[in-house]
């Protein structure tokens, strides 16, 4: 199962996210991927944005374009755990670049 914690900054998605990680993962098994600091490509992207202070539809497509391709280890996770928390993901991004 999949679940995605969505909003603007300083709602408590994070907060929210590790509470479930720790209530379902004493049962299940669980995974929490953190968007976009997942991997190195993630965390590159946010030092590059926040270094050149980029804006607007340029930060939006760079995030995009990070969850285009962490779609394949979503998908693998689904596949192989119980539960996928997604502490942000593609909503949060387009939706604070409008």
């Amino acid at each position: 199962m999949l679940i995605a914690f969505e909003g603007p900054d300083g709602t408590g998605k994070t907060s929210i996210c590790r509470q479930l990680y720790s209530a379902i993962s004493k049962t299940y098994s669980c995974t929490v991927i953190r968007n976009p600091y997942h991997d190195e490509i993630g965390k590159f992207i946010s030092m590059f944005v926040r270094r050149h202070e980029v804006r607007g539809i340029t930060m939006m497509l760079l995030y995009l374009a990070y969850f285009a391709e962490i779609n394949k280890t979503i998908q693998e996770e689904v596949s192989k755990t119980n539960f996928v928390l997604l502490d942000r993901y593609y909503l949060s991004t387009y939706i604070y670049n409008c």
